[in-house]
């Protein structure tokens, strides 16, 4: 698996030129987190309207 192109461009705008040093020891891991927290993340909200508004206390 790799990081899906629409997870690479929001990595892009979230954290411009960036190098992760994780990615050196554990590239495997930063693929599944990349897209899923780049990219799947914004699927789910869509099919989990309650998700939408959620606010985390402060």
């Amino acid at each position: 698996m790799r990081i899906s192109e629409t997870a690479n461009k929001n990595l892009e705008k979230l954290f411009p030129n960036h190098k992760s040093t994780l990615e050196v020891t554990d590239p495997e891991l930063v693929e599944v987190f990349d897209n899923f927290a780049l990219e799947l993340q914004k699927h789910l909200i869509l099919y989990m309207p309650q998700m939408r508004y959620w606010k985390a206390e402060e």
